[in-house]
């Protein structure tokens, strides 16, 4: 799945440079429509990534923020996500602190943590 989210991220970022491209040189080029086509292949893009994101909720997820005084990366618990009007992608998450061997769950800070999409490094 890590690879179907970094090919998702890739072409997005290509979207987003050929629409950059076109607004700069829209006055030479005559195509109709343009803006609006690539803007709405835009959104199909965030659709389609929003749709696999949702499989990360309840999965574990890296930053690359260093634990405190020990080795190893902070890792969070993904509860939901939230999207905003400039369509970023955010994951709403708890550290995880521990695990309850005897629950077998994890046990979380009470905090809520935005992490941006683009900043997740591994899932687990």
């Amino acid at each position: 799945m890590k690879n179907n989210i970094m090919d998702i991220k890739g072409l997005e970022s290509q979207v987003i440079e050929c629409y950059s491209y076109f607004m700069n040189n829209y006055q030479n080029t005559n195509f109709d429509n343009l803006e609006s086509m690539v803007i709405q292949l835009q959104k199909s893009m965030n659709l389609l990534t929003m749709t696999n994101i949702v499989n990360i909720i309840d999965r574990v997820v890296e930053d690359g923020r260093l634990r405190n005084g020990e080795r190893g990366f902070r890792q969070f618990n993904v509860s939901s996500i939230q999207t905003t009007k400039d369509n970023k992608i955010y994951l709403v998450c708890h550290e995880v602190l521990g695990i309850d061997a005897l629950e077998k769950k994890y046990i979380l800070d009470d905090t809520v943590i935005f992490i941006d999409f683009v900043d997740v490094k591994r899932i687990y």
